[in-house]
């Protein structure tokens, strides 16, 4: 394979960008030598040219290290699919075959992600190291989910294979802020392995607290420093442990208008905030924090909306073949090349699937509330886009924070601690902090905010989180591997264990055990005609009937076990469970969980007697 450019001009690499365009972050990495530098660490907000920045450096650690590739992981496989593409167009401008997209519904958009010969013999036991998202890592190139690089440090039977496919490469996390404690946890312990194995990483965030910071330098082996108040910021470890950071300035500058509205869980309120807010024109991101929050807003934001406004909804529990759709969708409306397609008047209703990542642009937002790290990351998508056309009534980015009339944050509260979102609020309320300037302002709101410093009456809030945070780090251990030992390969120590004993594919009793997420008690569940249910049972085998069962799954979180009628997946299909539509139109689960699929609002989850 023709190898990928290491040319020490940044402009050499990537040719649509003038000379002139350079951010200050990428200058800097240009005349940055790499040749001993083994970590990465680019902090710089939104618009800096980050993703650019990390894969001209990992080109260059490449070269410095004697590595052949490189892996990009991101948070989601929305952002992942979007991230391949833009690699591939860099590829393609090379003369470079496309890279590999690796995550579990990476066969929907990727045609090298699928085998040719995906008919495999049950009795040899080498397929199952071969596989196609094991073998994956092996590509030289490869884009996908964090959780295909965090399987490498997990006590899993073909982790193994995983790691030896990232010892040739430079890893590239994105987001790093964005994982919580059991995440983080086992990315530290991979981030040891990467260092044990001379395996150089490049990490990315834009809003990452500085406690966090630390504790994934020093799991990479980074000896004592105090993080510096500058931002943007490149920081760097050396083979010897030696860090070192250097401030660059910012490219673009923004001053993010927040505002508090006291109408979360008021849904009439807050469609009549998003009909006033496009009446005249523009594009709104209207973000809930649940699923269930944005199929209840939609009826209502339908009914106020004029006829002449677009609406979208986003989230995650739509089938594979209907997500794909609309994030193509979202990506041709509201992204960086949209031009004329771009709505005059429109809405994205969604979660927090536009959150990281995915480079989309609208005039203006309003959010449910989260922590201020999030919120700020959530603001990067108002006014991204240079050049882009506003209405002339929206000149600048203002965002709409939606809070509690009193602070009891319902289902919000189980995905955030309410601490933060009670000290994120305060901090909000203050004038002098809802004009947020970016870059001036962002670590300063992030660390007033993060600061556990508080006031007594926080203490025991504090413990609960920090005690909340333990327990995932606990969880995490236990399905990590050891760390490396300097004196023996770890896997001596294992002898006799059941270290091994299970697989990482999805469906299998040891993939929920051992999960890269903690709350991953989801599962793969296929909606299918009766005829495509048929067939399906008839011939798992098949490739094609395969790969139409799939467009039409979706991970659901479901309580108790299926019934009868339902029917788990064998062969291509393992580990999907097949559900058959009845004449009324409706999926059963068992007796008492009814699914419904709704192409325009996406899958309902409903109760016996709740309907």
């Amino acid at each position: 394979m023709k190898e990928f450019p290491c040319p020490d001009n940044f402009c050499d690499m990537w040719p649509m960008i003038p000379r002139d365009s350079l951010r200050p972050l990428q200058s800097e990495c240009e005349k940055t030598d790499f040749s001993d530098i083994r970590l990465l660490l680019l902090e710089a907000p939104m618009g800096e040219g980050k993703t650019e920045a990390a894969i001209y450096a990992a080109a260059r650690m490449m070269a410095g290290a004697g590595k052949d590739g490189f892996y990009i992981a991101l948070p989601t496989s929305a952002t992942s699919n979007q991230m391949h593409g833009r690699v591939n167009e860099l590829f393609a401008l090379h003369g470079l075959p496309p890279s590999r997209l690796l995550h579990g519904m990476a066969w929907l958009a990727d045609s090298t992600a699928q085998d040719n010969n995906t008919n495999f013999e049950e009795s040899q036991y080498v397929s199952q190291w071969l596989m196609p998202l094991r073998r994956g890592m092996l590509s030289q190139y490869a884009v996908g989910t964090v959780d295909q690089a965090m399987l490498a440090a997990m006590r899993i039977k073909y982790g193994v294979l995983r790691l030896l496919g990232l010892s040739d490469k430079v890893l590239i996390i994105d987001e790093i802020h964005a994982y919580d404690a059991y995440m983080s946890s086992i990315i530290e312990r991979l981030l040891q392995w990467c260092r044990a194995l001379d395996i150089p990483v490049v990490l990315l965030s834009a809003t990452l607290p500085s406690a966090k910071k630390k504790k994934m330098l020093e799991a990479y082996g980074a000896g004592d420093f105090t993080s510096l108040s500058g931002y943007p910021l490149l920081t760097s470890v050396d083979s010897f442990g030696n860090v070192r950071q250097t401030t660059v300035d910012a490219f673009i500058r923004r001053k993010y208008d927040f505002k508090i509205r006291r109408i979360m869980g008021d849904n009439k309120a807050i469609a009549n905030l998003a009909a006033e807010k496009v009446k005249d024109g523009g594009c709104l991101c209207l973000l809930m924090d649940t699923v269930r929050g944005t199929q209840e807003l939609y009826p209502l934001l339908k009914e106020k909306l004029t006829e002449d406004t677009e609406l979208i909804i986003f989230h995650a529990r739509f089938t594979a073949e209907r997500r794909n759709d609309i994030e193509k969708e979202c990506i041709e409306k509201f992204g960086k090349n949209a031009g004329g397609r771009r709505p005059k008047k429109a809405v994205l209703l969604c979660t927090q699937v536009v959150e990281q990542s995915l480079d989309l642009d609208f005039d203006v937002m309003i959010t449910q509330t989260a922590p201020i790290d999030l919120l700020l990351q959530r603001a990067g998508r108002v006014f991204r886009h240079v050049g882009t056309v506003r209405p002339l009534h929206i000149d600048h980015p203002e965002i709409y924070v939606l809070v509690p009339r009193s602070r009891e944050y319902g289902s919000v509260g189980k995905i955030y601690f309410p601490l933060l979102l009670d000290r994120t609020e305060e901090f909000l309320s203050h004038s002098e902090n809802s004009n947020i300037r970016v870059p001036e302002d962002m670590r300063k709101s992030i660390e007033e905010v993060y600061n556990e410093k508080g006031m007594m009456e926080e203490l025991e809030e504090w413990g609960k989180k920090a005690f909340s945070e333990k327990l995932q780090e606990a969880q995490a251990q236990s399905v990590t591997l050891p760390e490396p030992d300097p004196e023996y390969f770890f896997a001596l120590a294992m002898r006799g264990s059941t270290i091994f004993s299970g697989g990482d594919e999805e469906g299998s009793p040891f993939f929920m055990s051992a999960s890269t997420r903690a709350d991953a008690d989801s599962r793969r569940v296929a909606l299918l005609t009766p005829e495509l249910f048929e067939k399906a049972e008839a011939s798992p085998q098949d490739s094609s009937i395969a790969r139409d069962v799939l467009m039409r799954s979706v991970s659901l979180r479901l309580e108790g076990d299926p019934s009868g009628a339902a029917v788990e997946g064998e062969r291509l299909l393992k580990g999907c469970l097949l559900l058959c539509r009845q004449s009324d139109g409706l999926y059963y689960f068992n007796n008492s969980t009814i699914i419904i699929n709704d192409d325009t609002v996406g899958i309902k989850i409903i109760k016996k007697g709740v309907m």
